[in-house]
């Protein structure tokens, strides 16, 4: 197990080698990819791993990153297997962001993903929001191939200008500086097109995050989603 001193070295350098994948990300996927399965599917499982893949492509031989390791989406250990860092991820839509009930919500279920990984061992925590927008009039036809159809024309059609995602990004920001003790970097991509839609995804990394009190330092966010929580939207995600 290496001291404090060595841990908190190579904790500097994970931290700069995950925002350096994270802003080639979109170089990872071929054109309009990312638009086919941010439509289609869950998108946080493929931004996830090729996110890994880049980031061991990056830390080389000396370290690991797992998918799924024990409760965290993706962890960094030594080659010795020392625990070094952990990153939990959540998607979400646009519209997700704009709502204030949802808003909450999601941030409540970032501020669990924040306290789980704690629970595992001493490392670095980061936690990834991913906030796709979808613009565009969506197909009725064939039906249900594009996720959560309902909910993006709703939006749409609260937000005509089409300013729903630079509205998403500057309340989603708020949330994140509200809710953590932490710097946030986010990272905006093109997906591209699919169906005649316009597809875009915006990472946000927040993190590392300071050690939480006994009391948690997320507790106020959990309590803002409790009283919040609506059943007017479906997440995306489950806590």
């Amino acid at each position: 197990m290496p001291d404090q001193d060595d841990q908190q070295d190579t904790a500097v350098d994970i931290g700069a080698a995950l925002r350096d994948a994270l802003g080639q990300l979109g170089a990872a996927f071929a054109d309009d990819e990312l638009a086919y399965l941010t439509v289609t599917s869950k998108v946080e499982g493929p931004v996830r791993d090729r996110l890994a893949w880049a980031l061991q492509t990056k830390l080389g031989s000396d370290f690991v990153v797992a998918r799924e390791y024990r409760r965290a989406d993706l962890a960094v250990l030594t080659a010795t297997g020392t625990l070094v860092a952990q990153v939990e991820a959540k998607v979400l839509c646009t519209f997700n962001a704009v709502n204030e009930a949802d808003r909450a919500r999601y941030l409540g279920y970032l501020a669990k993903d924040a306290h789980k990984m704690t629970t595992l061992t001493a490392s670095d925590h980061f936690l990834l929001s991913i906030v796709f927008d979808v613009r565009g009039d969506i197909p009725s036809e064939p039906a249900g191939v594009v996720k959560y159809a309902t909910h993006i024309n709703r939006c749409a059609k609260a937000h005509p200008d089409g300013g729903v995602r630079a509205a998403a990004r500057e309340r989603w920001l708020e949330g994140l500086a509200t809710g953590f003790n932490a710097p946030t970097t986010q990272y905006p991509f093109e997906a591209g097109q699919v169906w005649g839609l316009d597809v875009s995804v915006d990472c946000f990394l927040t993190g590392p995050l300071p050690a939480p009190s006994p009391t948690g330092v997320q507790q106020p966010v959990q309590e803002r989603a409790l009283r919040c929580a609506h059943p007017g939207m479906d997440p995306i995600t489950d806590p």
